[in-house]
């Protein structure tokens, strides 16, 4: 009996933990699920990173056995375009290496990451960055396309273009979040065939590639940015605000948060003025020096910029020193904040667990097998209003807070008691110890009146010099009527009857080895020193300064009774940071010149107010100034419109006017009454609003070669279209006797009549004939244009040559009963000219003349000019009438359609005289006739 007892113990303890499995398994229908989060922003965003930890939480109560991963964009601290792509992608590859079954990053292409076996069961994108750059992946997402994405915190409408870091947004095109689930992306044609086959795509209308169109299974939980609410909020806290200063950087986000206040501003408070300061990582410190500016009836207000030394030359403990001690313009935020800082007082926030809450229900719910595009978007509505206390106080907002409901406080003072709880407790406790030492002090207090006096003389005089000395590079050290040192302030510290080891200050004065001998000797006939010493410290090897330091000592004898024993005074003030800043301010200065000089970039700044300033030689060079000390530049050679506007833009700044920088290409006559194009850069200094700077640069050479480019792309622009004019007739007139020889053989391969086959065949000849006259224009021409046709120059006899012609042509008169007339110059019967080319301009005209003349006569004739040789041909056809003369010349434009011919006889004449310097023209009338001329130079 017990060993079936012991046996079903067992046999329970197998089957429980088997039990217990079965049990989870049935309540969630879900095993071991992976979730990938990732964040738009950097790790330390308060808001978003509360979100993303109760959504983590929540999930692995619900699911224990589940792997989230996280990765963050850091989206608020970039500032470079790229720089979000590549982070997306890094954060893809992270999560494909978390499982080393998977393949790894060796090969960096974006359709080899998502050909990944490991793919999350759901994709979670925190704000709305993070999706917008998803979706520029799309084409390649290849069986991702396929995960459900549930999108936290975004807004109810997003831009409805493909959208990547660094482009414009264009917000007046918004759509519903839900159609984002349909996006169109460019591909190129070069990355369209690493795209899935599968993806519907069309050819993009002028750029090379298709248009891909990527569907995505999308469900979310919204954010209603609590604009209104918070303009209502600093409103109501600042009765008399003024001006609104946005502060942040270019990421969507803000971007979106920016568009609305200004919306929201211009409809409710249009009389509030609206500025803007863009963050970028070369101006942090100058928005530090305008947050700390005082101004009345001010705000800052920002989305997810934050106070740090990130991109600042100082450190966050002293940004952290400043903001406390001397801000006084009241920073607002449109998300919420870790409020433990002196910066922001706060505002009305939507509450980030009721995110969490509604983002994991959806996740819960497309773990659970639900289709993410069935699953409606919520929406966040509610809100708190959260303020800092002290700020408010400080900012002197506390008394307009009574009438607010509902605010929560933070960072509430404590009490007088629990600040000083601690320091109490020790107060008794010192004083107990105290009480029972009294005693023991009193019988220990046998210094002498005279000692106890004069250490207490010495204890008010460091008492009242300690600030000055402690915060300065000044030492201060006293000696008595020997020499010997009794007191010294030294590197801000106390010291008695000893000496600085390395310092400037020795234990005895008269002994001092930093000093000359004849300065001691100064020393001894009590007469004043001022002299500048150097002293080399032994042991420290550290750096240069720390073995040379340079100090403006001065020693003066003291001759006051009540000085008692102190009878010199010694006061040395390290000149080291004032000689390194000289040095360092003369080689910045000396390069900024190298620079200006080599690169011919002018430089100047000055102040406003008293003139006084500093400009390089290429800044006087560039704009012909003149160099005046202590006045404002005058511009004299600058042109009087671009004069105007300098002078207009300085003269504002000096009236108080916060102005952008002015950029714009100006024109400077130089000695000779020459224009020259400068490029002008006049800017203010963020620290000092009167203080003005100035680049110029010469651009003479980019203004030319902005109208040779601007030449070069209508010249490009025109041969495209001769060259698809060219291609489109060309293709015409081979088809048309092409088809003619394809059709009339196929018929003369059926025709069985003999007389049938010798008019086929005759046809098939003609097609031929014209088939190759065509061919051999297009070669001729083809050979002209691009210059392998040279044309040379030799005696060449006319007569010859005409009749040579008439010969030619006689076989196109067919049974034309025309007259053929040779009118010559008689007295100049020999041309200089290449013959070849005369004799092919001369046959075309022919040729032509007798096609379009039935009746009548065609007249080849030649006159000698004084400064050309005169050709034509003239006939009693049909004529052109004068709308149609301009158009005869260009390649197969033929005013006959049905017309035997290429359309490319007159063309080549016109290249053929044109490469021969020469011009080609016609005269002719309706009905009357036409006379074809060209005229060649006498070589």
């Amino acid at each position: 009996m017990k060993r079936q007892i012991v046996l079903l113990y067992l046999l329970l303890i197998a089957v429980l933990p088997i039990c217990a499995q079965t049990v989870q398994v049935d309540t969630t229908h879900v095993s071991a699920p992976k979730v990938l989060i990732i964040s738009s922003y950097q790790v330390d965003t308060d808001w978003s990173e509360k979100i993303i930890n109760e959504i983590v939480a929540k999930l692995e109560r619900q699911f224990p056995d589940i792997h989230v991963f996280v990765g963050h964009m850091n989206l608020n601290t970039y500032t470079l375009p790229a720089n979000p792509l590549y982070t997306l992608r890094a954060t893809l590859w992270s999560y494909a290496d978390s499982d080393p079954t998977t393949i790894t990053a060796e090969d960096g292409r974006v359709n080899s990451l998502f050909a990944s076996s490991k793919r999350p069961d759901v994709l979670v994108f925190v704000g709305d960055d993070g999706f917008l750059f998803y979706q520029n992946y799309g084409p390649w997402l290849g069986p991702w396309k396929d995960v459900p994405i549930v999108l936290c915190s975004v807004t109810d409408e997003i831009i409805n273009t493909e959208w990547l870091s660094g482009n414009t947004y264009n917000f007046n095109s918004l759509i519903p979040i839900e159609e984002r689930r349909n996006v169109e992306t460019f591909v190129s044609d070069r990355s369209f065939g690493n795209i899935d086959a599968g993806l519907e795509s069309k050819r993009h209308e002028v750029l090379p590639g298709y248009l891909v169109k990527t569907d995505y299974n999308l469900t979310g939980v919204k954010n209603s940015l609590p604009i209104r609410e918070n303009l209502d909020l600093i409103h109501h806290l600042m009765p008399n605000l003024e001006e609104i200063v946005w502060v942040d950087n270019d990421f969507y986000s803000a971007a979106y948060a920016q568009w609305l206040l200004k919306g929201e501003l211009s409809t409710k408070y249009p009389n509030v003025k609206f500025s803007e300061i863009r963050q970028n990582r070369f101006n942090t410190d100058s928005i530090y020096n305008e947050l700390l500016t005082p101004k009345s009836n001010r705000i800052y207000l920002t989305y997810s910029w934050d106070v740090d030394g990130t991109f600042s030359r100082q450190t966050d403990e002293q940004i952290h020193t400043l903001f406390t001690n001397y801000a006084s313009v009241p920073l607002f935020s449109l998300t919420r904040r870790a409020l433990s800082n002196p910066y922001w007082v706060g505002g009305y926030y939507r509450p980030y667990a009721e995110f969490a809450d509604k983002s994991v229900k959806q996740i819960s719910r497309v773990l659970h097998g639900e289709n993410a595009n069935d699953i409606p978007f919520e929406i966040v509505n509610s809100g708190q209003t959260t303020l800092d206390q002290p700020l408010l106080k400080k900012y002197g907002l506390w008394n307009e807070l009574k009438s607010l409901p509902g605010v929560e406080l933070v960072n509430i003072p404590p009490t007088y008691y629990e600040e000083n709880e601690e320091l109490i407790l020790a107060s008794v406790i010192v004083g107990a110890i105290i009480l029972g030492l009294l005693a023991y002090w009193i019988s220990r207090n046998r210094y002498t009146r005279k000692v106890h006096k004069e250490y207490m003389r010495y204890r008010k005089l460091y008492n009242k010099l300690h600030l000055i000395y402690g915060h300065t590079s000044t030492d201060l050290a006293l000696y008595d009527k020997e020499g010997k040192l009794i007191f010294s302030i030294s590197k801000g510290r106390e010291q008695i009857f000893g000496g600085d080891k390395g310092g400037v200050f020795s234990d005895n004065l008269f002994e001092n080895s930093n000093l000359s001998h004849k300065l001691r000797e100064q020393l001894r006939n009590n007469q004043s020193i001022n002299s500048e010493v150097t002293v080399y410290v032994e042991g420290e090897l550290s750096s240069v300064d720390s073995e040379r330091k340079v100090y403006q000592l001065m020693v003066k004898p003291l001759s006051d009774e009540n000085t008692q024993s102190a009878k010199y005074v010694a006061i040395a003030i390290n000149l080291n940071q004032i000689i390194r800043e000289r040095e360092e301010r003369e080689r910045f200065e000396n390069l900024v010149r190298f620079a200006s000089d080599s690169s011919q970039m002018g430089i100047a700044f000055y102040s406003l107010e008293t003139g006084e300033g500093t400009a390089t030689n290429s800044w006087y060079s560039n704009l012909n100034e003149q160099i005046a000390p202590g006045l404002l530049p005058t511009y004299e050679h600058v042109v009087s419109e671009d004069r105007n506007v300098l002078i207009g833009y300085r003269e504002r700044v000096r009236a108080g006017e916060i102005l952008p920088p002015l950029n714009k290409d100006i024109r400077v006559l130089d000695e000779n009454g020459e224009e020259h194009w400068i490029t002008q850069h006049i800017f203010t200094n963020h620290s000092d609003r009167k203080m003005l700077i100035e680049l110029n640069l010469n651009i003479d050479e980019q203004k030319k070669a902005e109208t040779v480019l601007l030449s070069a792309k209508e010249k490009v622009e025109h041969s495209i279209i001769e060259t698809q004019n060219f291609l489109a007739n060309i293709n015409h007139e081979i088809r048309t006797p092409l088809n003619s020889i394809v059709g009339f053989s196929a018929i003369l391969a059926a025709s069985e009549s003999e007389e049938e086959r010798k008019e086929h065949v005759s046809l098939i000849l003609k097609n031929n004939k014209l088939l190759t006259m065509l061919i051999d224009d297009v070669i001729e021409l083809s050979r002209i244009d691009s210059g392998q046709t040279t044309f040379g120059w030799e005696p060449v006899k006319v007569d010859d040559l005409f009749r040579k012609v008439m010969m030619t042509g006689y076989s196109d008169l067919y049974d034309k009963q025309l007259n053929v007339v040779l009118d010559l110059d008689k007295t100049h019967p020999i041309v200089y000219t290449d013959s070849e080319a005369l004799f092919r301009l001369l046959k075309n005209l022919f040729s032509n003349a007798i096609k379009f003349t039935h009746e009548g006569s065609v007249t080849l004739g030649y006159r000698m000019k004084h400064d050309c040789y005169y050709f034509f041909v003239k006939d009693t056809g049909c004529g052109i009438d004068i709308k149609d003369q301009k158009r005869i010349f260009k390649r197969f434009d033929k005013l006959d359609s049905y017309a035997q011919g290429t359309g490319l006889g007159l063309a080549l004449c016109k290249s053929i005289v044109e490469h021969l310097d020469g011009k080609i023209g016609v005269d002719s009338e309706l009905r009357e006739g036409s006379t074809f001329w060209f005229e060649l130079p006498i070589q």
